[in-house]
């Protein structure tokens, strides 16, 4: 039985060890971006960050949906879309006890947990049916 040594080379080997010309060319590299491009990208992603941050911070803090911005004599609900006694459950009763002193009006605080589907069904109940007032708070886990 006979090896052929050319079958052992790796592909664009030839026999005598040299590198086939496929192997020897190279492409090209792009074209560097002039340091003008470079700054107007950054410029514009600039301005598109601070102008979502202006539009958009209005959007996320609204002001509170009472009255007269007094929550005394009204419960916050943290909804914990997971079972009570895990690790979201003790955080979210701890936050909620402590957020109460902050709030104002001093408002009492009432956890409810809705288990079920890793937290979906709880969430689903929360999109549903939150009330708009401020006074129900969902509380999620990443």
């Amino acid at each position: 039985m006979t090896s052929n040594k050319s079958s052992l080379e790796p592909p664009g080997v030839s026999p005598d060890g040299t590198a086939g010309q496929a192997e020897q060319t190279e492409q090209p590299d792009p074209p560097k971006h002039s340091r003008r491009t470079i700054l107007a990208a950054v410029g514009a992603f600039a301005l598109l960050g601070t102008a979502t941050t202006v539009l958009g911070g209005s959007l996320l803090n609204p002001p509170s949906s009472t009255e007269d911005g007094d929550f005394s004599g009204e419960t916050l609900e943290f909804l914990i879309p997971l079972a009570s006694g895990g690790g979201t459950d003790t955080w979210a009763r701890f936050i909620g006890t402590e957020l109460t002193n902050y709030v104002a009006g001093r408002p009492g605080f009432a956890p409810v947990n809705e288990a079920g589907g890793e937290g979906i069904l709880g969430t689903n109940r929360f999109a549903r049916s939150a009330k708009t007032d401020g006074t129900e708070i969902l509380v999620g886990t990443a």
